[in-house]
């Protein structure tokens, strides 16, 4: 098989994977981005998936190793370190959870710097920007997270970077009034 074939078959798995996913078909896409792994077992985005369908599936270890392995290989994976953190925080672990939130806003805060991005112009590039808008999130989570410890004022600062950056951000806009109304 020539390079370019064997491309364009791993290529299609993980497309495969990936509509899967996005469609609820979460044992089909672990079953389609397992293959791809098989040949490619070095891709970063690869583990990240199969961590997420794992998630899904209520498989919260496993999808921890498998965001692991994806940081393993792509240590700024600000997707993996968010997912990570969410998969920690469904099992309790919010101190952990917190720290990985915190890398994947680091990371995200980095690649807006690195490409001059102002935060308030984000919310128009998103259609077209190549990184995955998940990584804003990460200020989503750690908020949510900090509401869970009663860490009510840290949290606040979570939502409203989030609303900094997406000001048309319902469920930011809903935590902070929330907060509000404990504080």
């Amino acid at each position: 098989m020539n390079e370019n074939n064997e491309y364009e078959i791993v290529h299609n798995y993980y497309l495969q994977a990936d509509m899967l996913h996005e469609t609820g078909e979460y044992e089909n896409a672990l079953s389609a981005i397992s293959k791809a792994l098989e040949m490619r077992p070095d891709e970063a985005s690869f583990y990240d998936l199969r961590g997420l369908c794992q998630m899904h599936l209520g498989l919260y270890q496993n999808a921890i190793e498998a965001f692991d392995k994806a940081i393993y290989f792509e240590s700024n994976h600000a997707n993996a370190y968010n997912n990570r953190a969410i998969a920690k925080a469904l099992l309790g672990r919010y101190d952990e959870a917190l720290a990985d939130f915190s890398y994947a806003a680091k990371f995200f805060k980095e690649f807006l710097k690195e490409y001059t991005i102002e935060p308030s112009r984000l919310a128009f590039w998103n259609d077209f920007m190549w990184m995955d808008t998940k990584a804003i999130f990460s200020f989503y989570n750690r908020g949510v997270t900090l509401m869970k410890q009663n860490k009510f004022e840290k949290a606040a600062v979570e939502f409203m970077t989030v609303i900094s950056i997406d000001p048309q951000n319902l469920e930011a806009h809903h935590c902070l009034k929330s907060l509000q109304i404990v504080g």
